[in-house]
């Protein structure tokens, strides 16, 4: 049992991946495929390059899903990062689920006006395959 368990986070924590363009503004955006959880969330920091990027990025978390505080913790970790080098950072299509963990972590990247509603694609198929340690809240 517990081998499956490590087994299945080790395999989930190698999916994450991000698509990097720039938009219709010239601005970056990180489109992030995948589950964010403890296990990816290391992972998840090194898709970033604050340096490289424009002063306004977006990451756009509509084919993903933020299992834990861990998935939570790190996208604080890259938007301090971002704030670090003088640049904003922006969340679109949280899933209702992770707006609302967002929302009980008393975290500082609540999405406000830059969170544009879309359909989330990847809601709770992906917190089903996964189990997560926090059941979603809609």
């Amino acid at each position: 049992m517990i081998f499956s368990c490590l087994s299945f986070a080790w395999s989930n924590a190698t999916r994450i991946k991000a698509r990097r363009y720039t938009d219709a503004d010239e601005n970056v955006v990180y489109e992030i495929h995948g589950p964010l959880f403890f296990g990816s969330a290391s992972d998840f920091q090194l898709l970033f390059s604050p340096a490289d990027d424009t002063n306004e990025t977006t990451v756009d978390l509509k084919y993903t899903y933020l299992h834990d505080y861990s998935a939570i913790s790190a996208v604080e970790t890259v938007a301090g990062k971002y704030s670090e080098a003088g640049k904003e950072i922006h969340l679109v299509n949280l899933s209702p689920s992770c707006r609302a963990l967002l929302v009980r972590s008393n975290s500082r990247l609540i999405p406000g006006t830059h969170n544009r509603e879309h359909e989330h694609v990847a809601t709770e198929r992906l917190a089903a395959e996964a189990k997560p340690a926090i059941a979603p809240v809609d």
